[in-house]
C-alpha cells in the first residue's frame, strides 16, 4: 500500500456493528466521508532553496500539491520550473502515456477535445444514489397493496398443509373498503394480544402467518415479538429512526404493516440500483464519444506521424510535448524515441480544411518552418521529412472520461458538443428512470473553459458545482393536470420557476399495471385513494395515475449549473443552480431568437442594453431595487419589440423568459460561450 499511495490519502479503518443487511453500510459510509472531508496532513518544512537544481529552486508539485518538484537542468525560467510535476506524478504520466501508445479510444490530450475555439467543458454528471443504497427510497416500492392483497386473499387458510381438508380458514379479517386501516388495526390487536401472552407470537394467527411466511417458524420456535420485530423491521432501518417500544404498540404495528407490503432492500435489489447507475454511465459514455467524434472535418479525428528532416534541430526528448503553431492554429506534438518521430496531439480540424490532404504540412514546412518549444520553454526548428498516419494512434475520440462510476461521472468534451451531450444525457434519464423520477434526480454541472486555464482551477469549480448540486432540498410542486391514456401518466406540475410536463409508464412490458415502482410522495398527512400507504413516519405515498390537479408532490427535483472560466477567478462565484427543465426551455428561447432576430448585431445591441439596464437598478447583492423589476421587464419589452420586431406571443414569450432568466442563459451559452451565429442554430 506504501508503494501505490504513498501515504497522500491516509488509511482510515472502522468495524461496523454486525448487520444481517446491508442497509446500515451507506450510512457507515457516509460517516466515513466525514471524517475523510478534511484530510490528515503532517507538518511540511518546504524550504525555498532545499534540494534546488543547478538552474535554480525547487517548487511544490503542481500536481500532488505535496511533494516538491524536479525540473530538469534546462529548465532556464522560474515560471518553467514551476510547472513540473514531482517524481512520483511524473511515474503516473508516464503510465497514462503508456496506456494512450497502446491504442485505447479516448484522447488523454485537452488539446485535442478543445473545440475550433479552443475551449472545452468538463461535464459532471451524478445521481442522488445514496439513498437507494441504504433503503430510504426503497420505501416508496410497493411488493403489493394492500388493498390488492385483501381482494385476492378474501379467506385465509393453512397454506402449509399438503391436504385442503386439513387446512383451517377463516374469514380475512381486513375490510376491503379500508383496507389499510383495518390491516394496521388488527396488527395491533395481536400485539396487545401478545402483550397479555408474555410477548409470545400466537403459532395458530392466520393473519400474520399469510402477511410474513417466516412468522409460522418464528411463532413455532418461541421468538418473542421483541425479537421478531428485530429481525423484520430494525435489522432493516437505520438503528436511530426504529426501536421497537412495549407503550407504543400503535408505531409497532405501524412499521410491521410497512414492511409486510414494501420491497426490501436485499443485497440483490440494492446491487441492482448499483449496476444500473453503472450502466447508465457506460452506455453514456459511448453516446458521448459519438456526438463529439461527429464532425464534418474529418481532421477533427484524426493524428499523423511527422518524421522530422535532416537539417531540423536535435536533442528531441522521448514522450516530450512540443507546442508550435501553425495556420494561426495551436499545432502540438509529442516525440516517440522508438520510432525517431511525433504524434500530432491538437485538433487539426483547425488546421486542414476537409479536402486537404496531409502533404500540406510537408509542403508549408518547406517554405515556412515550424517553430516548436519544449516543456522548457527552449524553441526548435522542425523541418517536415515525411508525413504518415501512425499505427494504433490515427483515430480517436475527443474524450477524457475522468471519474467513471455509479456516484460520478466526470468527463471533459469539446464545448461546441456539450450541449448535444447534455440532451443526450437528459433524454437518456427520462426514457430510463421515468418512473422513479421525483426520487432518482440527475444533476449535471457544466465548466467550461479556454485551453490554456489551469486544470487546478477547472477542477476546483467542478467541486464547487458539484458540492452546490447536491444539497439535498426537497420542494413542493402543485398537480396541473394529470391524465393516463395507453399506458403513460403525463403530469403538468407547476413550481416555483415554471412548469414541466413530465411521461411516466404505469404499464409493464407484461401489459400488467404498474402498481410497484410509481409511487409520489404527497403533502397530505391523510388516506385519500385506494391505493394510497403512509409510511410509520407520517409520510403518504400516492400512485401517480391517481394523482387529481392541486396535489402536491413532494420531490428531489433535478438540477444543472454551469459557469464559464473566463477568468480562474470565476470558480470562486456562487453558481447559479436551476432546474434541469431549464436547459429545455433556454434551447427553445434560442431557437425563437433564431427564428425573429434580424441580424447577430442586433441581437447583440439589444442584449447588451437589457443586460445595462438589468446591472444599474440591482443593489451589490445583485437583488432588483424597489419596484425596478417592473420597469426592466416593461423596459425589455420595448427593447425586443423596436430592435428586433418581435411581437405578438413570441415577445410575451421572450419577456416571460427574461423574468426567469433563462434569455440570459441563453444568450450567455450561444453567444458567449459557444460564439455561435444565427445561421448556426438548430432548425
Amino acid at each position: 500500500m506504501r508503494r501505490s499511495s504513498k501515504f497522500e490519502t491516509p488509511p482510515l479503518c472502522q468495524l461496523s456493528k454486525s448487520t444481517r443487511s446491508f442497509v446500515p453500510m451507506v450510512a457507515q459510509l457516509r460517516e466515513v466521508r466525514k471524517t475523510l472531508a478534511v484530510p490528515l496532513h503532517r507538518p511540511w518544512n518546504i524550504s525555498p532553496t532545499s534540494g534546488s537544481t543547478p538552474s535554480g529552486a525547487r517548487h511544490v508539485c503542481p500536481v500532488c500539491l505535496v511533494r516538491l518538484n524536479e525540473p530538469p537542468a534546462s529548465a532556464n525560467t522560474d515560471n518553467t520550473r514551476k510547472s513540473y510535476p514531482c517524481g512520483v506524478c511524473r511515474e503516473r504520466q508516464r503510465g497514462r502515456v503508456d496506456s494512450w501508445l497502446a491504442g485505447q479510444v479516448d484522447t488523454i490530450w485537452i488539446s485535442e477535445v478543445a473545440d475550433g475555439n479552443d475551449r472545452a467543458a468538463l461535464l459532471t454528471l451524478s445521481f442522488d444514489l445514496e439513498p437507494w443504497l441504504e433503503g430510504k427510497h426503497v420505501d416508496s416500492l410497493r411488493a403489493q397493496s394492500v388493498a390488492d392483497w385483501r381482494r385476492f386473499n378474501p379467506v385465509l387458510e393453512e397454506y402449509w398443509k399438503r391436504r385442503p381438508e386439513d387446512r383451517n380458514r377463516i374469514t380475512n379479517p381486513v375490510l376491503q373498503d379500508e383496507a389499510f386501516g383495518s390491516a394496521l388495526q388488527a396488527i395491533q390487536d395481536r400485539l396487545a394480544n401478545g402483550q397479555q401472552q408474555g410477548w409470545k407470537l400466537d403459532e395458530k394467527d392466520l393473519l400474520l402467518a399469510n402477511l410474513q411466511e417466516g412468522y409460522r417458524h418464528e411463532a413455532k420456535a418461541g421468538t418473542a415479538w421483541r425479537d421478531y420485530f428485530d429481525r423484520i423491521v430494525e435489522d432493516r432501518a437505520t438503528e436511530e429512526v426504529v426501536k421497537w417500544s412495549d407503550s407504543d404498540l400503535a408505531a409497532d404495528a405501524r412499521w410491521l404493516l410497512h414492511q409486510f407490503f414494501r420491497k426490501l432492500p436485499s443485497p440483490g435489489r440494492v446491487y441492482r440500483f448499483w449496476r444500473t447507475a453503472e450502466q447508465f454511465f457506460d452506455e453514456l459514455l459511448v453516446q458521448f464519444r459519438e456526438i463529439a467524434s461527429a464532425d464534418a472535418n474529418r481532421w477533427r479525428t484524426r493524428r499523423l506521424l511527422i518524421k522530422p528532416g535532416a537539417n531540423s534541430s536535435s536533442g528531441w526528448e522521448d514522450r516530450e510535448t512540443y507546442i508550435g503553431h501553425w495556420r494561426g492554429a495551436p499545432f502540438e506534438m509529442v516525440y516517440r524515441e522508438d520510432q525517431k518521430a511525433f504524434v500530432t496531439i491538437c485538433n487539426l480540424a483547425r488546421c486542414f480544411a476537409p479536402e486537404e490532404a496531409s502533404e500540406t504540412l510537408k509542403k508549408a514546412s518547406q517554405s515556412d518552418r515550424l517553430e516548436l518549444k519544449g516543456d522548457d520553454g527552449k524553441a526548435m526548428t522542425l523541418m517536415v521529412q515525411s508525413v504518415a498516419t501512425p499505427e494504433h494512434l490515427g483515430t480517436y475520440a475527443p474524450v477524457i472520461p475522468l471519474d467513471l462510476s455509479p456516484l460520478r461521472f466526470r468527463v471533459l468534451v469539446p464545448l461546441d458538443r456539450a450541449t448535444a451531450c447534455i440532451e443526450a444525457a437528459v433524454e437518456k434519464w427520462r426514457e430510463e428512470f421515468a418512473r422513479v423520477w421525483d426520487r432518482m434526480p440527475l444533476r449535471i454541472g457544466v465548466v467550461a473553459f479556454p485551453r490554456l486555464t489551469p486544470f487546478q482551477a477547472v477542477i476546483e469549480a467542478a467541486r464547487n458545482l458539484e458540492d452546490a448540486l447536491s444539497r439535498d432540498e426537497l420542494e413542493t410542486w402543485r398537480v396541473v393536470q394529470c391524465r393516463t391514456r395507453e399506458g403513460v401518466t403525463a403530469l403538468s406540475l407547476e413550481h416555483g420557476r415554471g412548469r414541466e410536463l413530465v411521461l411516466v409508464p404505469t404499464r409493464l412490458p407484461d401489459g400488467r399495471e404498474d402498481v410497484f415502482y410509481p409511487f409520489m410522495r404527497v403533502e397530505d398527512r391523510e388516506l385519500r385513494r385506494p391505493r394510497d400507504f403512509q409510511h410509520p413516519q407520517g409520510q403518504v405515498y400516492r400512485h401517480v395515475a391517481d394523482l387529481r390537479p392541486g396535489d402536491g408532490v413532494v420531490i428531489r427535483p433535478s438540477r444543472m449549473a454551469a459557469v464559464f472560466l473566463d477568468t480562474t477567478a470565476r470558480r470562486f462565484e456562487p453558481p447559479d443552480v436551476r432546474p434541469l427543465g431549464d436547459f429545455d426551455r433556454m434551447q427553445a428561447v434560442w431557437e425563437l431568437l433564431v427564428r425573429h432576430a434580424p441580424s447577430l448585431t442586433a441581437l447583440r445591441g439589444a442584449w447588451s442594453e437589457i443586460e445595462e439596464r438589468s446591472r444599474a437598478w440591482r443593489d451589490p447583492d445583485h437583488r432588483w431595487l424597489p419596484g425596478a423589476e417592473s420597469q426592466w421587464l416593461g423596459l425589455t419589452r420595448a427593447i425586443l419589440e423596436a430592435r428586433l420586431g418581435i411581437s405578438g406571443a413570441a415577445l410575451e414569450t421572450l419577456v416571460e423568459a427574461a423574468r426567469r432568466g433563462t434569455l440570459e442563459l441563453a444568450l450567455q451559452w450561444h453567444l458567449t460561450w459557444l460564439k455561435e451565429g444565427l445561421q448556426g442554430a438548430r432548425t
